[in-house]
């Protein structure tokens, strides 16, 4: 029988070639991907700010968010800034089973950050943006941008989180999906693995 064919997975080995070119091929996509999550703030604050009759109010409320969004924010950067250089530290050491563990367990613990922050921002909502500063005229549009950006904040979360696991790779992933497992790759050479949690 003829074994299957693995794909070519690209490698790039940060411990060769010159610093500068290194250094601007990690630096210009982290660049990029933070112009365009700023330009999805600027654009939702001019359309928000344009609506007739209620745009400066319902641009306070969405400005009244800022820190809860932040402390979402912090959460996700937790466990990646926590997670990726000890997991890294590992895989410089050859020691893949363990880097696996640890980005299994920052994963998992995302999606605990992520059900509980889901559940006490949408409950405490109104009481945080009123100790913000919310007044009477821009509490109703704060709560409602809050709520909707709140229910998806899991994406958010994993997607900060795991973006620094994602970078400490020296593979592409995939884009197999395991039912049974969660979405933590690892790549060895050509194959890319999913793995369990790791906690047990």
């Amino acid at each position: 029988m003829e074994e299957k064919t693995k794909p070519q997975a690209r490698t790039r080995d940060l411990g060769k070639g010159s610093i500068p070119k290194l250094l601007a091929q990690l630096a210009i996509p982290v660049v990029v991907a933070q112009i365009v999550n700023l330009l999805y703030n600027i654009v939702d604050r001019i359309y928000i700010g344009h609506i007739p009759g209620i745009g400066a109010a319902a641009l306070t409320g969405v400005g009244l968010f800022a820190p809860i969004l932040m402390l979402i924010n912090a959460f996700a950067m937790l466990s990646g800034s926590g997670g990726a250089p000890r997991a890294a530290i590992f895989m410089g050491k050859k020691d893949n089973e363990t880097a696996e563990k640890i980005m299994a367990n920052c994963f998992s613990l995302i999606l605990i950050f992520a059900i509980g922050l889901t559940i006490l921002f949408y409950i405490f909502a109104p009481k945080l943006l009123i100790l913000f500063g919310a007044s009477d005229a821009t509490l109703p549009y704060a709560v409602e941008y809050a709520r909707i950006y709140i229910f998806g904040s899991i994406f958010v979360l994993i997607v900060l989180g795991m973006n620094q696991h994602k970078n400490t790779s020296k593979n592409e992933l995939h884009q197999d999906l395991c039912a049974w497992n969660y979405l933590c790759p690892m790549c060895y050479g050509n194959e890319c693995v999913y793995h369990n949690t790791g906690l047990f």
